[in-house]
């Protein structure tokens, strides 16, 4: 159902872009697709050049789109599975059908495969019904010329990303119509990577771990900041638990200089780390720097770190002015004595550049860049949208100049992603050196913020003026905008997914496992015109299955595990999808109710197999806040609830969770009668009860489980509010309670992590 008042060249538009006509919201609340987010969200997309274009206009747009389509030659990329036949469609004018062509095929190996082929022998494709000649008809006629579609078969390739490309056997071209006859062919593997054991997935060995937030770790050498040492440190502590996985936030670079934009789901960039996370006393240089008498830098901040290493809450700008000066006087010794006397150091960082390409110095020359327009602006020019325009294209005659004259600066911020590079493997191979079966569990956010290097690198990929969010729910009456830029679909698959492969193969680097945050964006995103209300969104669809393809052969080369945040409200029929690929499905304890009787929990008999299952995560509140609902007191004190009366009837929804969590346990002999009636009586939780909830979570088949280390250490605060900046809560800033030094003399952490490996490995 739609507005019926939409004139239908632009619902075919719609059509062509993905963008849903109407969407259901968990209220059960029926929303139709309006003229204005329709056109504001095809202008984004580049479709239309103004809201305002006429209804002549969008008939040539329209005309225009579907010569497009009927581009001759190959689709912009072709995906398929090693399971599956591989066969590519193709476009060719019927007065060329008869005529000899040959494909051509050159693997990522370099290997050249070729054949020849008649089109009129292949099987014809597409909709013969299909009169109107749009995307899937078998014949039409574009600008006096008769053209048809094609199944070309092709023989097995192994798995990667290869080159096909078409030309008539005779090398002849054709002057009359340009054709693609080039495409990007990617064969992927029918799943994603899982532990094996005869061949099969391994669902027997349950593994188990930690999750931690790394900026929240306290210790007695860090800069008031969890940095990759802490990391390594964790991992040695866990395996000393008897955890096979670490799981920690996402690591993407962020904002050098606005420290205290700490979102880790907000960042500039999904492919660079966070240099905040460099342990600067870990570096070569470190101490002669620190014994030097020509540091203007390492004084002050060595005077800073009591106070940093102290504070309830990650002072991100103090942090910062104390490691950032340090780290520019560390690169200016490596200068002198590493790169000017080309050192064994020197070579190995020049060969993380040519590793690199051209995406770091395209990132650094954006940081080199963001410091002299944050600098001259006063922090106005944080976003590259607000930059002169000469500077806001990485193309441009201007950047060009730039990137000549500040070659050092530039370089500066490749050797920071070369720091952090080197100390996150080190703590990744710790992992594997204390034999640990999965290692660091990493986290993919869901995209990137709008003025950030990932848009400014890949303008062409990001949709303008549109942001990513969620409809309204029974939580967020009004809905929710993340303010985060929408990636074009049709841009994407037309760079043949390009920017997809990067971030997956960077960020499953170092990683045994990766988790993708709203993996439901990979079949569907809500798209909210800039400047309207979340109300005012509509859902726009991504190619799924080759997105999923793309996950699975990245997943495979790395040895690496994929796990989808699959929480909320799930499209019919992604689950089946992810399951098929082997994606582990994202369970948590809070949600996982029986919705269609009494809502009582799920028995850990009836978790999946094929999923990573734990309590809570960093968007919700923590077990204990959970039983006293002091999370819904803080919500209600902030004004978060659409309704005066919701405190009162969540608080009560509560009590009921509470008493059928206790059943729970009973039932599973976790917890005796005498002992639930205690608690039943309190809203107050104790170690021994979270000791039996992650028991309780442990029975579970599922392959993997987390525990948050909030949890285990007793914190009550939860990590993020979401719906509040840092002005309302401290999102992203409190520490643990608990030194990591200490760890290991916490009694009710190494009680609880002993009894969850018990029953993991029984």
């Amino acid at each position: 159902m739609t507005d019926v008042t939409i004139a239908p060249d632009l619902l075919r538009l719609a059509k062509l872009y993905g963008i849903n006509q109407s969407y259901w919201d968990a209220g059960g609340t029926h929303h139709l697709l309006s003229e204005r987010t329709l056109r504001e969200l095809l202008v984004s997309f580049g479709v239309l050049s103004s809201i305002d274009d006429s209804d002549l206009t969008i008939g040539k747009v329209v005309h225009a789109e579907r010569q497009n389509l009927w581009r001759t030659g190959l689709p912009p990329v072709a995906v398929m599975r090693e399971t599956e036949p591989l066969f590519v469609e193709l476009i060719i004018p019927v007065d060329q059908i008869a005529m000899e062509w040959r494909w051509r095929v050159k693997t990522e190996d370099g290997e050249s495969i070729d054949d020849t082929f008649t089109p009129a022998q292949l099987p014809t494709a597409g909709d013969p019904h299909d009169v109107e000649g749009w995307a899937n008809a078998h014949r039409t006629t574009m600008d006096d010329r008769e053209l048809a579609r094609f199944r070309l078969a092709l023989p097995q390739f192994n798995c990667g990303y290869h080159v096909l490309s078409l030309e008539l056997a005779d090398g002849a071209t054709d002057p009359e119509r340009e054709m693609r006859l080039s495409t990007r062919l990617i064969i992927a593997p029918a799943r994603c990577y899982l532990p094996t054991q005869d061949g099969s997935p391994d669902f027997e060995h349950r593994i188990w771990g930690i999750a931690v937030q790394l900026y929240a770790v306290r210790s007695g050498r860090n800069w008031g900041i969890g940095d990759f040492t802490d990391l390594f440190n964790t991992i040695e502590l866990a395996a000393d638990l008897g955890a096979d996985v670490v799981g920690i936030n996402p690591l993407h670079a962020l904002f050098l200089h606005q420290p205290e934009r700490a979102s880790p789901y907000g960042p500039s960039s999904r492919l660079f780390l966070n240099p905040f996370y460099i342990d600067v006393e870990q570096l070569d240089d470190f101490n002669s720097l620190s014994k030097s008498d020509q540091s203007n830098s390492i004084l002050p901040a060595i005077s800073t770190l009591n106070t940093l290493r102290s504070t309830e809450f990650v002072d991100y700008s103090a942090m910062a002015r104390a490691k950032l000066p340090v780290l520019e006087d560390l690169f200016d010794i490596f200068t002198l004595n590493h790169l000017a006397t080309n050192s064994n150091r020197a070579q190995t960082f020049r060969r993380f550049l040519t590793q690199q390409g051209s995406s770091l110095q395209k990132f650094a020359l954006f940081e080199a860049l963001r410091e002299t327009q944050v600098n001259a602006l006063d922090n106005a020019a944080d976003d590259w949208h607000q930059w002169p325009k000469s500077l806001r294209h990485p193309d441009s005659d201007a950047v060009i100049d730039f990137a000549e004259h500040n070659a050092q600066r530039i370089q500066f911020h490749c050797w920071l992603q070369w720091l952090a590079h080197e100390q996150l493997n080190r703590a990744a191979t710790e992992a594997s050196v204390r034999g640990m079966k999965v290692g660091l569990y990493r986290d993919l956010a869901v995209g990137v913020a709008s003025g950030g290097s990932d848009t400014w690198a890949n303008q062409e990929l990001f949709a303008d003026n549109v942001q990513v969010g969620a409809p309204p729910d029974e939580f967020s009456a009004g809905g929710q905008n993340w303010a985060l830029p929408a990636l074009n679909p049709r841009a994407l698959r037309d760079a043949g997914y390009s920017l997809l492969v990067d971030i997956l193969r960077r960020n499953m680097s170092a990683a045994g496992a990766l988790r993708i945050d709203h993996v439901m964006g990979l079949m569907r995103i809500f798209c909210i015109p800039a400047g309207e209300k979340p109300s005012e969104g509509a859902y726009v669809d991504y190619p799924i299955d080759d997105l999923l393809a793309i996950v699975a052969l990245e997943s495979q080369r790395q040895a690496c595990i994929v796990i989808g945040e699959d929480l909320g409200t799930v499209p019919n029929g992604l689950r089946e999808k992810l399951h098929n690929s082997g994606v582990l499905s994202y369970r948590l304890m809070y949600f996982e109710k029986h919705y269609d009787g009494d809502h009582s929990f799920r028995r850990p008999d009836e978790y999946p197999a094929q999923a990573l299952v734990g309590a809570n995560t960093h968007d919700l509140p923590t077990l204990r806040s959970y039983w006293s609902g002091s999370d819904l007191e803080l919500r209600d004190s902030l004004h978060l609830f659409p309704g005066d009366d919701m405190l009162v009837q969540l608080l009560k929804q509560r009590a009921f969770d509470r008493d059928r969590l206790l059943n729970a346990l009973i039932n599973e002999s976790l917890l005796s009668q005498e002992a639930a009636e205690a608690y039943r009586a309190s809203r107050n939780i104790d170690i021994q009860l979270i000791r039996q909830i992650h028991l309780y979570l442990a029975r579970s088949r599922s392959l993997m489980l987390i525990a948050n280390l909030e949890d285990l250490l007793g914190q009550e605060e939860q990590i993020n509010l979401p719906g509040t900046d840092r002005d309302v809560y401290p999102n992203w800033r409190r520490k643990l309670p608990i030194a990591l030094e200490e760890w290991l003399q916490h009694e009710p952490l190494c009680d609880c992590t002993a009894a969850i490996s018990h029953e993991r490995s029984s």
